[in-house]
């Protein structure tokens, strides 16, 4: 895996910094060759005032945010790799298209629950998973192929882990809407029913909703 000097450089002195930190998605992506690479990044609420003066002693700039609550962005140029850094931060886990408004409550359990994967820091497989079918549902609306079957890999992982697929079903019972079950979105995933996905989207936006306002009493 070949990966920019200037991310390695980010990610040793967030580990020596003890900045809680862990990739949201697309590991197996960070040593792909491109002009221009976004990281997705989950940091711990407290520690991002520590995260965003480790990025900058490191060259990373950060830009304005304007109706992109809530995330945060740094942007550095690696110049060996001729590659344009795009880390995209967020604090929390929330969903939702055009605007972020679905709230779900697992950010400081991904990242007591994160795994060192060198040279960075990602998400256990459980919590990908999940976080993963949020993002593809509610973020973007449809499942592109490289997600589609990053999930399909995770689930036949989870089919010999009964820990995971635990952690993965206590998940969904929470955030998925009556009616709907982990087995038949797999099935959705497996048969690639793009149409049929998007539609469990309107009803898991409102069992979130819901979730966030009892929250919020």
């Amino acid at each position: 895996m070949l990966i920019e000097t200037k991310l390695l450089q980010l990610f040793d002195a967030l580990e020596e910094g003890s900045i809680r930190y862990s990739l949201l998605r697309g590991f197996d992506e960070l040593g792909e060759a491109a002009h221009t690479k976004e990281i997705d990044l989950l940091v711990k609420r407290s520690d991002l005032a520590g995260f965003a003066k480790i990025s900058a002693t490191l060259g990373f700039i950060e830009l304005p945010r304007w109706g992109y609550e809530p995330h945060y962005f740094f942007v550095a140029y690696d110049a060996e790799a001729d590659t344009w850094l795009k880390l995209d931060v967020v604090t929390e886990l929330i969903y939702g298209k055009p605007v972020r408004w679905l709230k779900v409550a697992l950010a400081d359990r991904c990242l007591a629950q994160r795994c060192k994967a060198e040279p960075a820091y990602a998400l256990s497989p459980a919590d990908e998973f999940v976080t993963l079918f949020f993002h593809c549902l509610l973020d973007k609306g449809f499942f592109r192929p490289e997600r589609r079957e990053r999930l399909l890999a995770l689930k036949d992982q989870a089919e010999k882990n009964p820990e995971m697929k635990q952690r993965i079903l206590e998940n969904f019972e929470i955030y998925l809407p009556a009616g709907v079950s982990y087995e038949s979105i797999l099935e959705l995933i497996v048969r690639d029913d793009q149409a049929a996905l998007a539609d469990r989207s309107p009803g898991l936006g409102r069992r979130l909703d819901v979730r966030a306002l009892l929250q919020s009493l």
